[in-house]
């Protein structure tokens, strides 16, 4: 098992939402780990470990941010919703179409943060 690995152990990661602590990793196969953390236990790649694995701790302090980020990305979810909602409303009258037409470009920008942000998140990894 490699060094940035092992460093993962003992401390706080995001994935998929959600906090984790890692407990301990165990390869399984060749480059096939099981993932002990103090909620649960998976299996994956190294690659996907490092990729999937956000740091919440960035040399002792709390990257609260990228937390924040992450969290209010989930809320995109609700978009979907909202969307499916105004193309009801527009099917059943017509003179809706103005107001879905300010929401849909609400929408667009909404998406276009959610790159931002992604893109945030990157390069915070990255350093």
């Amino acid at each position: 098992m490699n060094k940035k690995l092992t460093g993962m152990i003992g401390k706080t990661f995001l994935y998929l939402g959600h906090q984790y602590v890692i407990k301990g990793l165990d390869e399984v196969e060749e480059d096939l780990y099981e993932v002990k953390t103090d909620k649960r236990t998976m299996r994956m790649s190294s690659a996907d470990l490092r990729k999937e694995f956000l740091p919440v701790h960035t040399n002792g302090k709390e990257n609260l941010a990228l937390v924040k980020t992450i969290n209010e990305s989930l809320a995109m979810k609700d978009l979907g919703v909202t969307l499916m909602e105004t193309l009801d409303k527009v099917k059943a009258n017509p003179k809706y179409i103005e107001q879905a037409r300010a929401i849909n470009e609400t929408a667009k920008t909404m998406i276009e943060l959610g790159k931002l942000q992604l893109e945030i998140i990157k390069t915070v990894r990255e350093v």
